[in-house]
């Protein structure tokens, strides 16, 4: 059969899209007679057919294939929409809670710096922002998710979680969609807030971002004060356009939203639908989001920069 059924994902599964792996790992069954099944890859000249297959002694075998087989590409993206929905609102139950495991060995001060005046403006300008559809847009989040996850070792992300990465970005984009509905007010509020202690925990400074450094100080120390002047001669983007402000509030929008989105797809899907299909907490037994490792490339450029995946 071409397709199974993963009672993890609760959703239709394409036998091309799996591993041999995956029909224990995400409880994939027969979608007609929920019989387990397993993925079969025979070689062929042209090209490899890969399909599930029940056990031997499962009756019935010829029936099951013949209703797999009638489910039609409409009916299962239905059924994994449906699913999918359900799946979010799992996940948002707890999303926020999920997100600070970010935090969770981190010693630095940066849990007290939202008190400042001025970390709360830039919260707030990025919330603004992501309401006028001005970060994380739809039109730019497939670039900015790509330049997010391309220092991250996707192979063996697969590999120690078993999860696709494809299904993470799906993710991460079904929750931003939720985001940006009216009744999500607090969690934008909490994404926006999120970001900024991103900022001064990896305390980003302009040398190390290429921004015009002549007679500005860092945004991370004008923002950890209450000096809101400051703050406002430094995000006076659209009277003084022929600053390079602009340019430096862009800069830092855009690397607090790839480091934003790499926490995001940290989520831990697989572990979380476990603890949920199991009627479980979701967050049961889980203290670390799913380490998204360095490829060895970008670990020989960046091994020591704050915040990068798996650190």
């Amino acid at each position: 059969m071409k397709l199974g059924y993963s009672m993890l994902l609760g959703e239709l599964v394409p036998a091309d899209q799996a591993k041999r792996t995956d029909p224990v790992g995400f409880q994939i069954v027969c979608p007609c007679c929920k019989d387990p099944v397993f993925k079969v890859e025979r070689e062929q000249v042209e090209k490899p057919i890969d399909f599930f297959s029940h056990y031997a002694g499962k009756e019935g075998v010829d029936e099951c294939e013949l209703r797999v087989a009638g489910i039609s590409s409409q009916q299962r993206e239905q059924a994994n929409a449906v699913s999918r929905g359900q799946t979010l609102k799992m996940f948002l139950s707890v999303f926020r809670d999920t997100m600070m495991l970010h935090f969770r060995d981190d010693e630095s001060t940066s849990a007290d710096e939202m008190r400042y005046r001025n970390a709360l403006a830039f919260a707030k300008m990025l919330k603004i922002r992501f309401e006028k559809d001005d970060w994380l847009d739809d039109e730019g989040l497939e670039d900015e998710l790509d330049r997010a996850l391309v220092p991250a070792d996707v192979h063996r992300a697969r590999e120690e979680t078993g999860l696709d990465i494809s299904y993470r970005r799906r993710l991460v984009r079904d929750i931003l969609n939720h985001l940006r509905a009216p009744h999500a007010e607090k969690n934008r509020q909490f994404v926006a807030e999120f970001a900024t202690r991103l900022i001064f925990r990896s305390e980003w400074k302009y040398e190390e971002m290429d921004l015009d450094n002549d007679d500005w100080k860092p945004i991370v120390d004008v923002m950890r004060s209450d000096d809101v002047e400051a703050f406002l001669e430094w995000f006076d983007v659209y009277s003084s356009k022929q600053s390079r402000k602009d340019d430096q509030v862009l800069a830092i929008s855009n690397r607090a939203a790839r480091t934003l989105l790499l926490a995001m797809a940290q989520i831990p899907v697989v572990r979380m639908l476990a603890n949920h299909r199991a009627g479980r907490h979701p967050l049961h037994g889980i203290t670390e989001l799913d380490p998204l490792h360095l490829t060895p490339e970008a670990a020989s450029e960046v091994f020591d920069e704050p915040g990068a995946p798996g650190l």
